[in-house]
């Protein structure tokens, strides 16, 4: 009986452990799947929509300050030109990260709004071509997991997934030109 009971186990912590290492595979197909039938409630399961956007927000903060020349800041004008230009963000943001925009980056294209270049106008469109290679999947640690979506010979889209408990959920979408 105390084998049965030890060979029992053993089989569940095995299948346990086989489900949490294709549980980023198995989600990411869940996106996909979710996105191709358009079902933002399915698509609420496996990406966390609050967390991605301010992610988002604060990468493309951090580039928009990483352009400010020195002293910008320190003027009045400077200042509220850096205000409009967070409230842009936040509006821009806000208005992408829904099901239409997460479908065009795993296409491996950025979207419209978003330069391929740091210095590229932000009104330059994508041409709709395939990813320049296959996605690379790695994983950062026990609950993070990464997958690289070529856009470039030189750059590349990284979607960051997190674990809680047993489940995975899309949290990062890191953008090419992030400083």
């Amino acid at each position: 009986m105390k084998k049965l009971a030890v060979i029992l186990g053993a089989l569940l912590a095995s299948a346990l452990l086989a489900y949490t290492a294709a549980g980023p595979f198995i989600t990411l197909y869940q996106i996909r799947s979710a996105l191709e039938t358009q079902d933002t409630e399915k698509l609420a399961q496996y990406v966390d929509f609050p967390v991605l956007r301010e992610n988002l927000k604060a990468q493309i903060n951090n580039l928009i300050l990483s352009k400010v020349p020195d002293g910008l800041a320190d003027n009045p004008f400077g200042a509220l030109g850096l205000a409009f230009a967070g409230t842009l963000v936040d509006s821009l943001v806000e208005g992408y990260v829904t099901p239409g925009g997460l479908s065009t980056l795993l296409a491996g294209r950025l979207p419209d709004v978003l330069p391929e270049q740091p210095d590229a106008s932000l009104t330059e469109t994508q041409p709709a071509t395939a990813p320049v290679a296959e996605p690379q999947f790695s994983y950062d640690s026990p609950s993070q997991f990464t997958m690289r979506l070529n856009i470039s010979a030189d750059n590349a889209i990284r979607l960051v997934l997190k674990r809680t408990g047993f489940t995975w959920r899309l949290t990062n979408i890191i953008l090419p030109f992030t400083p």
